[in-house]
């Protein structure tokens, strides 16, 4: 994985927000100290930072972007400096692959004196500026849980190019004796079978796809999910709510065989998928250059894109679009990732006008083709495509 990543370094945990907390510890962080954050990510990550005893402040995204502010990472140092004393560490996301100024970020992590940490795990593969994203932080995240490009159904790396840090995090992280059990695996193999049924696309179109909204999408302006409740027993719920004194058990542990086995048969394709990604990435931005929905990303970024984001111009044009696309059994998306705060109205306003499109391996051209022109006819007020008559943005 090191290699694959282009990392001096890469330490094997058992998820990315244990993989958090460990780096947190080796960087000896002390409880009421302040960490400066995006503020987009699963609410595990705020858990994480709350167990231990930190403060978090979040930072905004840069204006028509996915991906945090360099002004607004300034802003926020200055405020915590002056207040509570200087911040040690900004935690920063990488959402879906959408790369910004990261070469900024990293400029004003050195001037400020701050250690980057990074969230990867939606952004396998992925450069800026011709070199690996790990190359531009101190720590880097990367998850090989289910549907991630590397898929070993639980793991995560830990990356570096700072030797004593990698020994501190060894320390860390090599501390952890527990074996992984056969349980959790058996579970999620009863999940891939029942996903492998519902999402079977006669199946979903006909049925499943009316829930989608209660069941299957975590709804990004909800920091703890309650999940759906049935016969007294809770499916799709955050462990969040579970992390407030420890890491529960279940989330320690060493990775199996079995896990490793997987993980590695998946190394060995993860590039081709992530070809598929870029090519499907790439006739999506061809199709709309000229529709005013692209996200600003940066032109030094080549991203493997875990999905495709488009930006459309209100809430309700989204929540429209959104309807649309799924009466035309195209399985468009929020985000799997949650607002964690409700003190960045900029990022509010602008996860509030996201929707992802598909953008996986298994789509095929005229998959792809067929998204396009339902984007397409979207934009006419009569549903259907006219490129004659078409408004500069979606209502």
């Amino acid at each position: 994985f090191a290699r694959l990543e282009g990392s001096k370094h890469a330490i094997a945990t058992s998820l990315a927000r244990v993989g958090l907390y460990q780096a947190l510890l080796a960087l000896e962080m002390k409880p009421g100290e302040r960490i400066l954050m995006s503020a987009v990510n699963i609410p595990e990550m705020t858990a994480v930072v709350r167990l231990l005893g930190l403060e978090p402040v979040f930072v905004e995204w840069d204006t028509g972007s996915l991906f945090p502010s360099v002004d607004d990472l300034r802003k926020k140092f200055a405020t915590v400096s002056n207040q509570f004393g200087r911040p040690r560490v900004f935690f920063s996301t990488i959402v879906a692959g959408q790369v910004g100024d990261l070469g900024g970020i990293h400029d004003a992590c050195r001037e400020l004196g701050l250690v980057f940490v990074q969230d990867c795990t939606q952004a396998t593969l992925t450069t800026y500026a011709g070199k690996p994203l790990g190359r531009w932080a101190d720590i880097s995240l990367f998850s090989t849980c289910e549907l991630k490009f590397i898929h070993a159904y639980r793991g995560a790396f830990v990356c570096t190019e700072d030797d004593d840090l990698a020994s501190r995090l060894r320390q860390v992280i090599g501390g952890v004796l527990v074996p992984q059990g056969t349980a959790p695996l058996v579970r999620k193999w009863i999940a891939d079978t029942a996903a492998s049924v519902i999402l079977e696309p006669q199946l979903f179109g006909r049925v499943f796809h009316h829930f989608k909204n209660s069941i299957f999408l975590q709804d990004p302006f909800d920091d703890e999910p309650a999940g759906v409740s049935i016969a007294g027993l809770s499916f799709f719920e955050s462990d969040a709510s579970q992390m407030t004194t420890k890491l529960p058990e279940r989330m320690v542990f060493r990775a199996s065989n079995f896990e490793a086995l997987a993980g590695s048969d998946s190394l060995l394709r993860v590039r081709d998928l992530v070809d598929k990604h870029k090519a499907i990435a790439s006739r999506y931005r061809e199709a709309f250059s000229e529709f005013g929905i692209l996200p600003e990303t940066s032109g030094e970024a080549e991203s493997s894109y875990w999905r495709f984001p488009i930006l459309l111009a209100s809430p309700d044009g989204a929540e429209s679009f959104l309807r649309r696309m799924r009466r035309r059994r195209i399985v468009v998306e929020r985000t799997g990732l949650s607002l964690l705060s409700n003190d960045v109205p900029r990022t509010r306003e602008i996860l509030s006008r996201t929707v992802f499109l598909p953008c996986h391996a298994g789509l095929n051209s005229l998959d792809v083709e067929r998204v396009i022109s339902e984007v397409d006819a979207s934009r006419s007020p009569s549903g259907s495509p006219d490129r004659e008559n078409r408004p500069e943005n979606f209502s």
